[in-house]
């Protein structure tokens, strides 16, 4: 019968007194002795950075509704030509977009939003303009839905 050593499953009791005086010097430092946040011993920088934040953020005001892989390829065929360039992956597009408050929604305009300039200009635009601004050119019974 074979034996298994204990000391293999020793535990320890009491930290280590190195780590109660790393927690006590904390405590004295900053007020607390709660856990730091793991960062890794580095900062982290945005991925996306400088002309290509420019084009993602171009691209996605004009097109809200593209998907991160569109959003991605239109970034490779912009740089095709820059040998450094690294493809983003979909959470580094993602956290950017967060991070400079871009979102694919549009939300409708709450009521203290309706008479602004912008909103009245977009309202007067779709009811006396032509096609494709608008809807004066076009006959009632192709903008009526009663689905």
């Amino acid at each position: 019968m074979n034996t298994l050593s204990f000391d293999v499953f020793k535990t320890h009791k009491y930290p280590h007194p190195i780590s109660v005086d790393s927690f006590v010097e904390q405590h004295e430092e900053i007020g607390h002795s709660r856990a730091y946040r793991h960062t890794g011993n580095a900062r982290s920088r945005r991925e996306v950075e400088g002309v290509d934040l420019i084009h993602l953020a171009l691209y996605r005001t004009s097109c809200p509704k593209a998907t991160l892989a569109k959003l991605n390829t239109y970034l490779f065929e912009i740089n095709r030509h820059d040998p450094t360039y690294i493809v983003h992956s979909n959470s580094q597009l993602c956290q950017v977009q967060f991070k400079i408050n871009l979102t694919r929604k549009r939300s409708s305009p709450t009521a203290y939003q309706v008479m602004e300039p912008r909103n009245v200009t977009w309202r007067d635009n779709y009811w006396n303009m032509g096609y494709p601004f608008g809807i004066a050119n076009i006959d009632p019974i192709f903008v009526i839905d009663l689905d």
